[in-house]
């Protein structure tokens, strides 16, 4: 067998398979880093071999010369290095696919690894490299040589047990991983056996052809971003028509009010029939406003990122000026307001965030409750600001509670009765309170109340 006859086909082969892949149009998404990754390096550890391999035909024809042995541990350590990189690349592409808090941290995690990776470099180039031959091919021992293979298979059993965790999911990228790594696994135990054949390169050349045409085939990629852009429209279609249907009666309502009352003024026949009709439209005017400002601070949150503003505030002053501001209303419906404040020290929050989700909390209640009583419980516990707020209203029903936080998404007791409103008020306070790092949680009985708990992270301010 030639020397570098293998490496030799493998990088071409690998060269083939990269030329394809960069010159085709492609969906760049984040899977597609790791099979780059596992593409250049594939392509370095062949040429490290070839080159390696195509020196040892022409100077250790004769002999293992000292230099000789120094220049081929030295390029084949550059290779050991490569294959670590190739297997950890594995591994990180099946815990991306696997984990949504790998996706999420994803360049905190990539950093990770690749410090990983260089530590792990730095010990195979440290670590001892024994040049011998067998079989008229030139091969390497030696701890460096043990120390690469182990982190290699380490790499791989973890990925290939993560993959089998995720069978049921049925999720075709996996069944790569399923004929790769347990193929990688019978080809090392055959070069265990017999190391005169060189085929390294042979195995990491196939791993790249596989994944090309069963993970990260651009074509398929790109069906598959068209099938999701598509199902974006679909949602995208479908909360249009939420907002449409809304607009056009909550918008036309208060317009209608607004020009109707302005006409009766006209043929008013006193000053107080005046005044009841102004009073009339100044309250339609106010629902109208109410309605723009919701949606315009809707889209003003999903498009925009604003830091937060983290000030001190005494939080019990801060909760009695949103329950000032709805007394007056609640208590004119012959509605029972409580409140009950547990002393607090200052916190370190954003306050006007704090506020508007008091308010639109309470605005819920107020609007929903003709009856009984409406009571607000706040505290601070672990670290967290804690607002309950209870309420005697018209509650909701069991399957509304799912989609409660969909934008334009009304409760089915809502539509097409006298409760105004777009819809919007719940999902700007879920925006809002996973700014702050918050959580809502709201139980509900149709027709007996409503319960609203609110948790918001703060830091007591220190004494």
């Amino acid at each position: 067998m030639i020397e570098f006859e293998i490496p030799f086909v493998c990088l071409i082969f690998t060269t083939v398979i990269a030329l394809v892949f960069f010159t085709k149009k492609k969906v760049e998404i984040k899977e597609n880093y790791y099979y780059k990754s596992i593409l250049i390096f594939t392509l370095l550890v062949n040429t490290t071999n070839f080159v390696s391999h195509y020196l040892a035909s022409i100077y250790a024809k004769d002999g293992l010369t000292a230099q000789f042995q120094s220049i081929f541990a030295s390029i084949n350590k550059l290779g050991s290095i490569f294959i670590v990189f190739i297997t950890m690349n594995i591994l990180a592409y099946i815990l991306y696919i696997s984990s949504s808090s790998f996706r999420k941290n994803f360049l905190r995690n990539n950093r990770i690894f690749a410090l990983i990776g260089i530590g792990i470099g730095i010990l195979i180039f440290l670590l001892k490299f024994e040049v011998y031959q067998i079989g008229g091919i030139t091969s390497g021992k030696g701890s460096s040589v043990i120390l690469t293979f182990s982190v290699a298979f380490i790499n791989l059993i973890l990925a290939l047990i993560i993959a089998l965790g995720n069978i049921k999911k049925y999720d075709k990228r996996y069944n790569a991983i399923y004929f790769i790594i347990p193929l990688i696994f019978l080809l090392g135990v055959f070069v265990l056996f017999h190391p005169q054949f060189n085929i390294y390169d042979l195995i990491l050349s196939l791993l790249c052809y596989i994944m090309y045409f069963t993970i990260e085939n651009p074509d398929i990629k790109l069906l598959n971003e068209v099938t999701l852009a598509k199902n974006e429209l679909e949602q995208a279609n479908k909360v249009k028509s939420h907002f449409i249907s809304s607009m056009s009666h909550e918008i036309r309502t208060p317009v209608n009010a607004i020009v109707g009352f302005s006409e009766l003024i006209d043929y008013a026949d006193t000053l107080e029939e005046a005044k009841e009709n102004s009073k009339d439209i100044r309250n339609a005017s106010e629902d109208l406003l109410k309605i723009t400002n919701q949606i315009f601070s809707l889209y003003a949150l999903e498009k925009e990122n604003n830091d937060l503003i983290l000030e001190s505030f005494n939080p019990k002053e801060t909760i009695n000026s949103v329950c000032d501001l709805y007394k007056f209303k609640i208590e004119n419906k012959n509605i029972q307001f409580i409140v009950k404040i547990e002393e607090m020290n200052n916190l370190i929050g954003d306050e006007k965030i704090i506020k508007k989700i008091i308010a639109q909390i309470l605005d819920n209640a107020y609007k929903f409750t003709n009856e009984g009583k409406i009571e607000l419980i706040a505290d601070f516990k672990n670290e967290q600001l804690q607002v309950e707020i209870k309420d005697t209203g018209i509650g909701i029903n069991e399957k509304d509670l799912k989609e409660i936080f969909i934008p334009f998404k009304k409760s089915t007791e809502t539509k097409n009765t006298i409760y105004s409103g777009v819809g919007v008020g719940l999902s700007i306070t879920k925006i809002l309170l996973d700014k702050m790092g918050g959580e809502i949680k709201i139980d509900s009985k149709y027709k007996k109340g409503t319960q609203v708990k609110i948790k918001i992270k703060a830091s007591e301010v220190v004494k």
